[in-house]
């Protein structure tokens, strides 16, 4: 099983992708919801309405099939949609992975990089509430408790590849990101990382407008590889699985993105920390799938070749801070794939136990 065939397991289609950011949309508006004060409740109310219009902006990139998101107007239509999905692709892990992206999900990140913008923003903080453990409750696809679970191995893995014990706030990992992404300077920096998203597709978007709809997206979770819109091969990938085609010969196919945002240090933890949570959580603690795990984890040994690979091919003087970035993205990868190489071999132990008993 080459790399390609391991990333279609974290596949989106476009109906999935839809549900997605349907999902994060809600989670927004509940927390609107329970929000007392006026004027923080505002900003939120903004905040929520231009990131609507960029992810709005992102999916006509990337969807010949389907040039206009659909947003659901409540949790029904959503759960409606989902048990459509599931009659098509019922053996999949989408649904699993579209949870996670929702779980780590914080909002009110920087979407301007307008200084007085990001000071009003400072404060609003999204509050916990039970909303999501509520939905998925309802539901039979899914339980509450792994949930908890999904963020709880999630924290642990950031802080094991930081090497430190200081307490992970998930708000601060995509506020992190986009400053490393935009160095502070989002509208000047905004055309050249969309290029390196969305190639030439992002097409008839410009000065804020771009910038809004390229911050929205990467602060959305998922990331999208390849070009020529979703019939031509782009896939939204979920879960992590975007730092497997690192290798090469997977779907991820210019230099450029892979310089521009899964080798930036901030996006490979982030990335990073999602596959460790999948292997885990996912394909052995939930569906017993250790075959799975194992060709997942071995292909993180590709993409970690292949960013050495690429570390080789660059020219100390000139490459300084590229090299930089590679190295701490490398290392980070070696302590993930360390303790899930752990992980494999106890849960294999476990599991051929279980099944002698």
């Amino acid at each position: 099983m080459t790399n390609q065939d391991i990333i279609k397991n974290f596949q989106l289609s476009t109906k999935q992708t839809e549900i997605l950011y349907n999902f994060e949309k809600l989670k927004v508006e509940a927390d609107i919801k329970i929000e007392k004060d006026d004027k923080i409740k505002s900003l939120k109310i903004n905040w929520l309405l231009d990131w609507e219009a960029g992810i709005s902006d992102f999916f006509k990139s990337i969807s010949l099939q389907s040039p206009e998101i659909s947003w659901y107007t409540d949790v029904s239509e959503l759960n409606k949609q989902i048990e459509a999905e599931f009659l098509g692709e019922p053996n999949s892990i989408w649904y699993d992975l579209v949870l996670l992206e929702v779980v780590l999900f914080v909002p009110y990140y920087p979407l301007n990089s307008e200084k007085e913008e990001i000071k009003k923003f400072k404060k609003v903080n999204y509050k916990k509430s039970e909303w999501l453990d509520f939905i998925v409750y309802s539901q039979k696809h899914s339980d509450s408790d792994l949930l908890k679970r999904y963020k709880k191995t999630y924290k642990k893995s950031i802080s094991r590849m930081k090497g430190t014990k200081e307490k992970i706030i998930i708000s601060l990992l995509v506020t992190s990101l986009i400053t490393a992404l935009t160095a502070g300077t989002a509208t000047f920096f905004a055309p050249a990382i969309a290029a390196s998203l969305f190639g030439s597709e992002f097409t008839g978007l410009s000065g804020v407008a771009l910038t809004n709809a390229t911050l929205a997206y990467i602060g959305g979770g998922a990331i999208v590889t390849g070009g020529a819109g979703m019939l031509g091969g782009t896939s939204i990938i979920a879960g992590g699985g975007a730092i497997l085609g690192l290798a090469g010969g997977g779907l991820t196919t210019s230099a450029v993105t892979i310089s521009k945002l899964l080798t930036t240090p901030e996006e490979n933890l982030i990335q990073t920390a999602k596959i460790e949570v999948v292997i885990k959580e996912i394909l052995a603690n939930k569906r017993k799938d250790i075959a799975l795990a194992e060709k997942t984890l071995n292909s993180i040994q590709e993409s970690i070749n292949s960013l050495n690979f690429r570390l080789n091919e660059l020219d100390i003087k000139e490459n300084k801070q590229e090299i930089k970035n590679i190295e701490k993205s490398i290392k980070q990868m070696n302590k993930a794939q360390a303790e899930l190489r752990k992980f494999v071999s106890s849960f294999k132990i476990g599991l051929s136990r279980e099944n002698e008993e």
